[in-house]
């Protein structure tokens, strides 16, 4: 069952070459798992448009989703790999720390948590007003600013806390649950770049901040097509993501993916006796991003199959060790998000290598304003008009 090339949004070489791997890689259904090929795909920004991740700290954010007192909530935001009295803007004249900016967030959670999240339900004001107050304003804000600046600066450790793993206090089926309810959500939710603005009204220790998201998932079709055509063709389908694995396991044993929770690996976390969950990456599991990932592959993959994977799937520097340090994959796909990074190589050799018959690299466009794939190698970047190649084309 050929990927049908007048019906996609492929690339027309990325179509070529796909179709060319998936007839080299298949195998008949009677073949056992442990002897078909395999293709591992990152999820965030590969196998959907935009991050699960962020959607789930800005659902909890929009929805005052916690479990946490104040005090768990600081030492969740206080602890963890990374020096926290580091400037969060070292090329400003503004020297406020990471604990600076955590005091900040947590002298509106109190009012938040006082007023609405310890309550019951029938005690609450409704939500919609208490998001208009100034401390929500200024909370909101500072926390998701928190998410950006702390979720790259840090490095993940087994063992030890992650200051962005808001989800502690849920059992793992509350969590399960509210992973649905917010894939559902950001699938409803248009696309946009979101922007945040804390209060000015507001004394505090960091100041007048704004931060950004880019809201609403999309899953193209293109990518749910691909699938039905690997597994037709009895390839394995993995799933490598950053994101907990919860998260992303609750959304991709579902349809329209339809994955057993054995294919799919993601960041893990301490769980109680009680199936509670906390805030510290469990001791002894692999970090699911950058090298990493190769470890996961050579640890699971490589054990069950035998061999390396015939195609893998992604778009950032997570994924990069993956696409560079396996060298019997037969493609990689790299969706291209124009950053200013290593990825600009395999841009560059993509480029170079275009149409060439025995590519091992291939680069895919989209359009992020429409949450779908293009057939170019170019990205049309969100808010913009133009199609973006490489990275310092884009003019802001």
């Amino acid at each position: 069952m050929p990927l049908n090339i007048n019906q996609q949004k492929w690339d027309p070489f990325v179509i070529q070459r796909l179709n060319t791997v998936i007839r080299e890689s298949a195998s008949e259904a009677s073949v056992s798992k442990q002897d078909t090929a395999y293709a591992v795909f990152d999820f965030d920004n590969t196998t959907i448009m935009h991050d699960i991740e962020d959607h789930l700290m800005m659902y909890m954010i929009d929805h005052l989703a916690y479990k946490m007192t104040p005090d768990e909530f600081y030492d969740v935001l206080t602890t963890g790999p990374m020096n926290f009295n580091q400037p969060i803007f070292p090329n400003s004249q503004n020297m406020a720390t990471y604990t600076d900016l955590a005091d900040d967030i947590i002298a509106q959670y109190q009012v938040l948590y006082t007023d609405y999240i310890a309550l019951d339900e029938s005690e609450r004001l409704p939500l919609e007003q208490i998001k208009e107050l100034t401390q929500f304003t200024e909370f909101a804000a500072k926390l998701r600013l928190f998410y950006q600046l702390a979720g790259s600066e840090f490095q993940r450790t087994p063992g030890k806390n992650s200051p962005i793993y808001w989800f502690k206090g849920y059992t793992v089926e509350e969590f399960k649950a509210l992973s649905v309810a917010v894939f559902q959500d950001a699938l409803a939710k248009p696309i946009a770049l979101r922007r945040l603005f804390s209060s000015p009204h507001i004394k505090s220790k960091v100041g007048k901040v704004e931060a950004s998201f880019e809201q609403g998932i999309r899953i193209p079709d293109e990518i749910i097509h691909l699938w039905q055509v690997l597994k037709d063709n009895n390839i394995t389908i993995y799933v490598i993501t950053a994101s907990p694995i919860d998260l992303v396991r609750s959304v991709v044993t579902e349809a329209p993916f339809n994955l057993d929770k054995s294919q799919v690996f993601g960041q893990c976390y301490d769980v109680d006796e009680n199936d509670i969950m906390d805030s510290r990456l469990e001791e002894g599991t692999f970090i699911t991003k950058g090298l990493g990932k190769v470890e996961v592959i050579k640890n699971f993959m490589v054990a069950e199959h035998g061999k390396q994977p015939a195609l893998v799937f992604g778009d950032s520097m997570g994924d990069y060790p993956m696409m560079t340090q396996l060298p019997f994959v037969k493609l990689a796909v790299l969706f291209n998000r124009y950053s200013g990074d290593q990825t600009q190589q395999l841009i560059v050799k993509g480029i170079n290598i275009y149409r060439q018959d025995k590519a091992r690299l291939v680069i895919q466009g989209r359009d992020e304003n429409k949450g779908t794939l293009r057939p170019s190698m170019a990205t049309i970047p969100l808010g913009h008009l133009e199609p973006v190649l490489q990275a310092g084309e884009l003019y802001l």
